[in-house]
């Protein structure tokens, strides 16, 4: 568009060359303006317009081609609905029934049988081979050939992480980490006493008990009343039956 633009504006050039209004003192064109009738000027103003016309065409081609130039004084545009479609996104991807290959869309071939299955084929020589009911895994080219004889298996193998197990100490609820660090430092010596003045407490505390104990039953005996022992609750436990025989 643009060049034809420049052609319409050169043609333009030439008329007014060849009426002789390229001139370039003002005064002379002027002065010719003033002798020229009225159907010259009305030509002249004509040339002039459709000059301007086509500037003006010029210029907005000009704008309309460097869109994306001027873009970047505009505000961010939504571009969701223009993104490329990825083409190597896995939900559009498809599998070959015989040879085990990825079908990119716009490849491969899509067979109906019979029986209403649908068959994907990666190109016409797959198809040859379905329909010539050759086994996939004794054709060398396949994918359930090379995954049948472990080819290509080094390749696929992932270099197994490392874990290392890393032990943390911290609190726990209710003992803060200087007191777990001052009982773990503890001496035998100290922990053998601790646990003897406990065990002395244990059994202070039952003979104090058992003399309550004593206590109470002394003042009754005294009373005359007597202790009723509890009685013990039998269960009622089914009655074994004889022994049912067992056919052979």
């Amino acid at each position: 568009s643009l060049f034809w633009l420049w052609l319409m504006l050169r043609a333009l050039r030439r008329r007014r060359q060849e009426s002789g209004l390229e001139d370039d003192d003002d005064t002379d064109y002027d002065a010719h303006l003033e002798d020229s009738s009225s159907g010259q000027r009305l030509k002249d103003n004509g040339i002039w317009f459709m000059e301007l016309l086509a500037f003006i065409f010029l210029l907005v081609s000009f704008s309309m081609g460097n869109y994306w130039t001027w873009s970047i004084f505009w505000p961010a545009r939504d571009m969701t609905e223009t993104q490329p479609i990825d083409w190597c996104n896995h939900s559009l991807l498809e599998i070959c029934n015989y040879s085990g290959y990825k079908i990119y869309p716009g490849h491969g071939k899509r067979v109906v049988k019979v029986d209403g299955k649908v068959h994907i084929y990666l190109n016409s020589k797959c198809q040859r081979s379905a329909d010539m009911r050759r086994n996939p895994r004794r054709v060398t080219w396949t994918v359930y050939y090379r995954r049948k004889h472990k080819k290509g298996a080094s390749e696929q193998e992932v270099k197994k992480r490392t874990r290392r197990n890393i032990k943390f100490q911290r609190a726990i609820t209710g003992v803060t980490w200087n007191e777990i660090l001052a009982k773990r430092n503890q001496q035998p010596e100290f922990r053998k006493a601790q646990r003897q003045d406990a065990i002395n407490a244990a059994k202070q505390a039952k003979k104090v008990k058992a003399q309550q104990k004593k206590v109470v039953q002394s003042t009754v005996l005294k009373s005359g009343k007597q202790v009723k022992k509890p009685e013990k609750i039998q269960k009622n436990v089914p009655k074994a039956g004889p022994k049912k025989g067992t056919q052979r």
